[in-house]
């Protein structure tokens, strides 16, 4: 959420959903940002990436993989893309898991 605001222009709307689906729990991220380019999108994930060498030292460059991480520590996992305009959705899949 932290990036989803920080790269969006302040005229335009971050948007939050959950839900389940089957044993899944689903939180989507999207925002209204610059968006990132197709062929960094699979990269964005991993530690230090940069997707804007102008942008290099403007931010933390571990957020998104230690979120990663703790995601994946919770057998989730997480998945990002491009919206039909411009900004990102970020799609967290979480197991719902039931104790009886």
């Amino acid at each position: 959420m932290d990036n989803a605001i920080k790269h969006s222009a302040a005229n335009h709307q971050v948007f939050i959903s959950a839900y389940s689906q089957g044993e899944q729990a689903i939180i989507q991220i999207q925002d209204e940002g610059k968006g990132i380019k197709e062929g960094d999108l699979p990269r964005i994930f991993e530690k230090f990436y940069i997707t804007d060498p102008a942008c290099k030292g403007s931010g933390n460059l571990l957020v998104l993989a230690i979120s990663k991480r703790i995601i994946e520590a919770h057998q989730a996992s997480i998945i990002a893309c491009k919206t039909s305009n411009q900004g990102i959705t970020s799609t967290i899949y979480l197991p719902i898991i039931l104790h009886v």
